[in-house]
């Protein structure tokens, strides 16, 4: 890592906005990241990264929420925003890449092996999961471990050639709406519900019961 690029992360980590130049060499660095498997834990390790506008799209997600649920699991938590949003009788177990606060359960989601989740009835991800190398390997853990995932994802079907952009927003998967959506499908993960938070669309799937055969 040279200086250009530990001062242009810092800066990133510090909430501050980058020049042009500082954007593209963030872009390489993602490229990097992506190419040797590791997540960009220098980045999501602040808070100073998340910005407040954000939440509303975990306001829409949280509104998405089935009844008759007792936990969600809050996976790339960052502020942890969605707590405050959820009834007190719902438990909320924050999980992130980097500890937010005593009861955060700190996995990194591109490890490998792919680690366990906690236990509970959803599985809820508000803006992580473009960050996430391999999305197939992370929802074969989740047909496991979640009845539904409420979950948003920026699908490539409005900027199908800006994949540069989709690095420099430190974003690691390109996938059309159609493709992030088989992805469920292959494990029995159904969509029930698709709404537009722009540019993200938000998704809420449930896990069919597969009846064996007579």
């Amino acid at each position: 890592m040279d200086e250009q690029e530990k001062t242009a992360l810092a800066r990133l980590a510090a909430g501050e906005p980058l020049s042009p130049d500082e954007v593209e060499i963030y872009a390489r660095y993602v490229e990097r990241m992506k190419a040797e498997g590791v997540s960009d834990i220098a980045r999501w390790s602040s808070n100073a990264v998340f910005a407040p506008a954000w939440d509303e799209r975990t306001r829409k997600l949280a509104a998405m929420l089935p009844d008759k649920i007792k936990t969600v699991v809050d996976i790339g938590c960052g502020t942890m925003a969605l707590r405050s949003m959820l009834p007190p009788t719902l438990r909320y177990v924050p999980v992130d890449v980097a500890p937010r606060g005593a009861d955060t359960v700190v996995i990194d989601l591109n490890a490998s092996p792919p680690p366990p989740l906690p236990p509970g009835d959803v599985g809820f991800f508000s803006g992580s999961l473009e960050y996430v190398l391999d999305l197939r390997r992370l929802i074969a853990v989740l047909i496991k471990t979640y009845r539904y995932v409420v979950c948003s994802y920026a699908a490539t079907n409005n900027a199908p050639d800006q994949i540069q952009q989709r690095r420099r927003g430190g974003w690691v998967n390109d996938l059309k709406v159609s493709e992030f959506v088989a992805l469920f499908e292959e494990v029995n993960y159904l969509p029930e519900e698709m709404r537009s938070h722009s540019p993200h669309r938000l998704f809420l799937f449930f896990r069919r019961a597969v009846r064996p055969p007579l």
